[in-house]
């Protein structure tokens, strides 16, 4: 990959990532959520997309409740900025998104979700090796390494960045159960917020919601929220194309 390529391809991530997070502003401006859902809405186009029920969306009729969408709503909206829609099904379940951003050698489920094979200028390669050889690896920070990036003196702007996967352990025992989007970060005050789906908070006019897209705020100073960040990962300039992959 030339130098030109290389540049334009983080370009391209870093515009995507903007037009990612400009849906989810638009989703939670338009309230998205379970409770207030039209058949064939945003909701609906969540489940397709992401791969979990790619031709009906979400059903009308399920007995037990829509299921956990977080993931599908994080996908959709990277995506929706120009994601390679190949890896859509990567987001399915916290255990999806650790394998895929440390190259399946973390935790799995459903190893049929997981793409390790890319076709690059028609040729079947590795995404590990194609991403190791242009310099454009995949990044996770596991919960150690983010406590470590915290408690440096001096801010570490690096630590999070816009359009980055940081995954919740709401019981802080090591477990992952919550999929967000980061929208910004300061490092100065330790503050990240994210956009999340299926999640209870404020609505646009500041009113409770439950199950919807809100906006949420961590205070990393604070012992309480910094024990739920499990882990946070970076795509890579790479993940940003139409390459096919499997």
């Amino acid at each position: 990959m030339s130098a030109k390529q290389s540049v334009d391809r983080r370009a391209a991530m870093l515009a995507g990532i903007a037009l990612a997070l400009r849906q989810a502003e638009d989703d939670f401006h338009a309230g998205v959520s379970e409770t207030e859902r039209p058949e064939g809405g945003r909701l609906d186009t969540m489940f397709r997309v992401s791969g979990y029920s790619p031709f009906t969306g979400v059903s009308q009729h399920m007995a037990h409740g829509v299921p956990e969408w977080c993931g599908m709503a994080v996908v959709s909206w990277l995506i929706a900025g120009g994601f390679n829609p190949c890896f859509n099904t990567s987001f399915l379940h916290t255990f999806n998104v650790e394998a895929f951003f440390t190259y399946g050698t973390r935790r799995m489920v459903n190893r049929r979700r997981h793409d390790s094979i890319a076709i690059v200028d028609g040729v079947e390669t590795p995404i590990v090796g194609w991403h190791r050889g242009a310099g454009m690896m995949r990044r996770w920070l596991d919960r150690a390494r983010i406590l470590d990036g915290l408690a440096t003196v001096e801010p570490n702007p690096d630590l999070f960045a816009p359009g980055d996967v940081v995954l919740i352990d709401w019981s802080g025992r090591n477990d992952a159960d919550h999929i967000t989007i980061v929208r910004d970060w300061d490092p100065v005050t330790k503050v990240l917020r994210t956009w999340e789906g299926n999640r209870s908070g404020l609505d646009a006019a500041g009113r409770p919601v439950r199950d919807a897209v809100v906006c949420c705020r961590y205070d990393l100073t604070t012992a309480a929220d910094r024990r739920i960040i499990y882990g946070g990962g970076r795509t890579s300039p790479l993940d940003w194309g139409h390459e096919e992959a499997r």
